[in-house]
């Protein structure tokens, strides 16, 4: 079990009705361009007051930590006074299935004004105040995205704030492991289910997901791929909580569609995906594979759920993305994973076209960029640094082919120190560069 690191985070509320958020950076490593309270971790000697009684650990691990937090986050010395009155608000935990884990604090603090601070641009991009309501109808239109305590956080915070006898709230994510998948939903009505999946390491699951049919009742899945029979019955468990009416695969590598047809056939529903994706996956798996199932074929420019559907080859040639009319939110599929990296290559694979699907989501602009492995990212700043590196490394690869260098020779340069394991997959990548470049004859 990974270590879990202690946070805390202010929840300030100015004349009862308004609290303020602010916005991390989009090019920061962890959690880029998320919305949150402001705060940060405990130092380590503020973390070894937790072994003490919990009013000491709040004495002296949790307010002095959230002071110089808030200090260095708005520029922002918060007043005795204010922090006397402090109240707890309760914790969060972050599930078991991310690497990097917190214990997240909450206090609630109350002033009689909104403030205007001065935000730490190295760390964040954005503070603002909010009414309760005004969070509310700019939510429902997938305008935050945030952490799933933090939207329950606020939820909450009307009823703490109209009793002083309130109990605390339930921040956490709750799932029965064994019964369950993990279901966090980031975005407001975009939910991400982490089913175990036979997937390209260091990754381990593949996101699916279920959105709302806007255009009727009833709910859209999103590749469906469990890696056995245990966990799909898991998912199937967590699915339960949905009125699935229709599933999307959105390309033919097996870790997006494995038990896809057999869900479909069980639940009585259609499967929608492109025609190059039905033809890679009768090729490979057989005539029978999407047999006794209404199948209908997407493309550019269609419209599913009342979601708008564009091709992104390149990674696959047959790859579906998709989004809302107001670009809130862009589910990319295996365009970019913030956990591993995209291979390219194979008959499947096109270099050029991979660079130009990165282009048009660059483009497109939406607020979140929902990857198939991995957190969501805030913006395109993610997708901007993968297109840069990928013609940085184009640029290096045509520089040794020019120079005489054979493909093993440039594998062991420009994926210096890479695990073995890796190397075939790295190689592919290569190669693929390699196309590009003689398709454009610069080789």
């Amino acid at each position: 079990m990974s270590q879990i690191t202690q946070a805390v985070s202010l929840i300030l509320v100015a004349g009862g009705t308004d609290f303020f958020l602010i916005k991390r950076r989009k090019d920061l490593p962890i959690y880029p361009g998320f919305s949150a309270f402001p705060g940060g971790k405990l130092d380590p000697a503020e973390e070894n007051s937790k072994g003490k009684d919990f009013a000491s650990y709040l004495e002296e691990g949790l307010k002095p930590a959230l002071r110089r937090e808030i200090s260095e986050e708005l520029a922002w010395d918060i007043p005795t006074e204010v922090m006397q009155k402090a109240r707890y608000f309760g914790a969060s935990t972050t599930p078991e299935v991310w690497p990097l884990r917190f214990c997240n604090h909450y206090l609630v603090c109350q002033i009689d004004e909104p403030l205007e601070f001065k935000i730490n641009k190295n760390e964040l991009c954005e503070g603002r105040w909010l009414s309760f309501a005004e969070f509310q109808r700019q939510d429902i239109f997938g305008q935050f995205l945030m952490v799933p305590p933090t939207r329950k956080a606020i939820f909450a915070l009307p009823d703490f704030l109209s009793s002083p006898q309130a109990s605390l709230p339930d921040l956490d994510t709750h799932s029965d492991v064994f019964r369950e998948v993990p279901c966090l939903e980031f975005v407001k009505n975009v939910w991400m289910l982490l089913p175990l999946s036979k997937t390209f390491p260091p990754a381990n699951r593949t996101n699916a997901f279920v959105l709302q049919n806007l255009d009727g009742d009833g709910h859209l899945l999103i590749d469906p791929s469990p890696q056995d029979d245990g966990e799909f019955v898991k998912l199937k468990n967590t699915l339960r909580n949905f009125q699935i009416k229709k599933i999307l695969i959105t390309h033919h590598h097996p870790d997006h569609h494995q038990y896809a047809p057999d869900l479909a056939r069980e639940l009585g529903v259609p499967v929608y995906l492109s025609k190059t994706t039905q033809n890679f996956l009768l090729k490979k798996y057989g005539e029978g594979y999407l047999a006794n199932l209404i199948v209908y074929f997407l493309s550019d420019g269609d419209w599913l759920s009342g979601h708008r559907i564009y091709e992104v080859p390149g990674h696959d040639e047959g790859q579906l993305a998709l989004a809302p009319p107001n670009l809130s939110w862009f589910l990319a599929g295996d365009l970019i994973q913030t956990v591993g990296t995209v291979v390219i290559g194979g008959a499947e694979g096109d270099m050029a076209k991979y660079m130009l699907s990165l282009q048009r989501v660059l483009e497109l602009d939406p607020l979140t960029v929902f990857p198939s492995h991995g957190l969501p990212m805030g913006g395109t700043e993610q997708i901007k640094l993968t297109l840069k590196h990928r013609v940085e490394r184009e640029a290096q690869i045509l520089e040794l082919s020019l120079a005489g260098k054979k493909n093993e020779e440039m594998l062991e340069i420009v994926y210096k120190g890479l695990r073995p394991e890796l190397k075939k997959y790295a190689l592919k990548t290569l190669e693929a560069h390699l196309i590009k470049l003689k398709n454009e004859k610069k080789i």
